[in-house]
């Protein structure tokens, strides 16, 4: 995998850790409890995360489709708003129905699926060559067209977005966090 990219990957892969440890021991009725009508619970937040991954591979794997070219002006403008979104912890309409999460999904279903998803991912990563870096390989819907990089600069924002709902979410349930996740 290009240096590049690999520093990208571990930055995804500790934050994916720091998530796996979070939820580690919150009891299940914690766990798909939403804090409140129209609120995610802990299981959606996560199951959301997975989906947005498999996503990006889906993408990824058909980046063929999309032609180099330069971003304009309302790329630009939309990756500004994306990412003073996830800045600022902007609550926002998820953009496509395939990263709406599903509710009640057990713990270990989906930090396995979520397993699989990052490995899938690090084999896409070690199939993109030095040539290939600003290819558009991703298309967000408000973002628009993204090189790797930015793709995978934007799932780093975007974990680190939701790991801001998960303490909040933790907060509002009354999860104990400074000790074991059990009350």
């Amino acid at each position: 995998m290009l240096a590049t990219l690999q520093s990208r990957f571990e930055q995804l892969k500790i934050q994916k850790e720091a998530v796996t440890r979070r939820f580690a021991g919150v009891e299940t009725r914690y766990w798909t409890a939403a804090p409140g009508p129209g609120e995610w619970s802990l299981s959606e937040i996560a199951n959301h995360l997975v989906l947005v991954e498999q996503e990006v591979i889906r993408q990824l794997r058909e980046r063929s489709t999309f032609a180099r070219r330069r971003r304009g002006l309302r790329e630009h403008l939309g990756s500004a708003a994306v990412h003073i979104a996830f800045r600022y912890g902007f609550r926002v309409k998820v953009p496509l129905r395939s990263v709406v999460p599903v509710a009640d999904l057990a713990q270990d279903q989906i930090f396995e699926a979520w397993s699989a998803v990052r490995d899938e991912l690090e084999l896409c990563l070690e199939q993109i060559s030095e040539d290939s870096l600003d290819d558009f390989v991703c298309r967000h819907p408000i973002a628009g067209k993204l090189n790797i990089k930015k793709t995978l600069d934007l799932i780093e924002r975007h974990i680190t977005h939701h790991l801001r709902q998960i303490e909040r979410t933790e907060k509002r349930l009354g999860i104990n966090t400074t000790g074991p996740n059990v009350i």
